[in-house]
């Protein structure tokens, strides 16, 4: 075989390979089926992520949690923290002025495994 015949061959291997692993993850809300009242809203342009997570507190009161940063090299995990965020705008309300940022929960990860499958680690536990 040739040079430019080992070249071609190379290059097709190393294209297939990337088309095998490649993937985008989905964009929009994730959960987990067994904790309902809480979400995930997912977002990635640009190598960016951006989560905002709806849950709540041991009390029963609504805690909004915001992520944001750029994503791993290959596009697969991300790392951060989970800044949390009350008091904000009630949607039936006149404007009140902007929630308070409370501080943050500590640091979340998420590995992707395909597109629509994720291990999301939140400070203490695995959620999906």
């Amino acid at each position: 075989m040739n040079t430019a015949s080992r070249f071609t061959v190379s290059v097709a291997l190393l294209v297939i390979a990337h088309a095998a692993f490649a993937f985008t993850p989905y964009q929009g809300q994730w959960w987990n089926p067994d904790e309902s009242g809480s979400g995930y809203n997912i977002d990635i342009r640009n190598g960016v992520l951006v989560m905002t997570v709806y849950s709540y507190q041991a009390d029963g009161d609504a805690q909004w949690y915001l992520t944001a940063g750029p994503m791993s090299a290959d596009g697969r995990s991300y790392t951060g923290t989970l800044d949390q965020y009350r008091d904000g705008q009630c949607i039936s309300c006149s404007y009140a002025g902007r929630p308070i940022n409370t501080g943050n929960a500590g640091t979340v990860s998420i590995a992707f495994a395909s597109e629509t499958a994720a291990t999301l680690t939140l400070p203490g536990r695995d959620v999906f």
